[in-house]
């Protein structure tokens, strides 16, 4: 009679699902084929078509009956492969022998084997000074080879990234945008270091990281200061041009004044005009007039 190879395993044995991470020697129990024959026609042996992994174990039971195991042989890699096929046969002792087959279906599981990988170690973006809030930076991505968890990313800043870029910038833990979120000054700071970093949800993860440098560009955003340190010296009604009535720590350019530096951060601020006291009765009060004409900034 026909041996009859009968499948009762279904998905519990005619599928098997092992790990990306399962060791060499690992070993996967299929359940028996069944014959109604006894003796010599009963089930003989199993045999496994030829694959790169898996070879068959053969046991034999006390009562002289066989099963078999799938034994893994060489290292699943599942971003390698995900699914192997393979036939199983069973073959039974009579002459002529018969057989039944049937197919095995193998889902390699991910194992957390990956890191995420950012698209660059390094990044240079500008920011312009005073930018709202909310403002993106930049979109950071990384990405991994796993699956489920084990390639569910999310951003933040790395443990050393300090305190002053936390207050000034955040990071969108799962988008990777890095937004404006305090005030960005060029005068305060040019350049802002931000240390990111990526991690997945699976076991063991393991943070990769990465360096966003944001060059900040200059906003006319500060009125022109004139600072006096001499304003109480008297100036005769026939001062020649040239005559120096006062020091500046900072000129403007849109004075009619001629500046000639006379030291590190100091100028000689030089009357172009003959001086006319019918205009003011002093340097100082002509200059207040004269700055408050240019709508400048005055700090006596």
């Amino acid at each position: 009679m026909r041996a009859e190879f009968v499948l009762l395993f279904s998905l519990a044995s005619g599928h098997r699902k092992p790990s990306g991470s399962a060791a060499p020697g690992s070993r996967f129990p299929l359940e028996s084929a069944q014959d109604l024959d006894v003796g010599s026609n009963s089930l003989r042996t199993y045999l496994l078509s030829v694959n790169e992994h898996f070879l068959l174990d053969i046991q034999t039971r006390s009562d002289g009956s066989k099963f078999a195991e799938l034994v893994l042989q060489n290292q699943l890699d599942r971003e390698q492969q995900s699914t192997h096929q393979m036939v199983l046969t069973a073959v039974d002792g009579g002459a002529p022998e018969r057989s039944g087959t049937a197919q095995i279906d193998i889902t390699v599981l991910d194992a957390n084997d990956n890191a995420p990988v950012f698209d660059q170690s390094f990044y240079r973006v500008r920011l312009a000074e005073n930018a709202p809030k909310g403002t993106v930076v930049i979109k950071l991505n990384a990405s991994d080879l796993d699956e489920g968890p084990n390639a569910d990313i999310t951003y933040s800043f790395s443990g050393h990234a300090p305190i002053k870029v936390r207050q000034l910038f955040s990071v969108d833990s799962r988008t990777g945008e890095i937004k404006v979120k305090g005030v960005i000054d060029y005068e305060k700071a040019r350049m802002h270091e931000i240390y990111v970093q990526a991690k997945d949800k699976g076991p063991s993860a393991v943070a990769v990281h990465c360096k966003v440098l944001v060059n900040v560009l200059d906003k006319n955003d500060n009125i022109p200061e004139v600072i006096l340190t001499s304003v109480s010296t008297p100036v005769q009604e026939d001062a020649p041009p040239g005559t120096v009535i006062a020091l500046t720590l900072s000129g403007q350019e849109s004075l009619p004044f001629l500046l000639n530096k006379s030291s590190e951060g100091y100028f000689e601020l030089l009357f172009l005009h003959a001086f006319s006291p019918e205009r003011a009765t002093n340097v100082l009060s002509y200059l207040l007039w004269l700055a408050s004409t240019v709508n400048m900034t005055k700090h006596l």
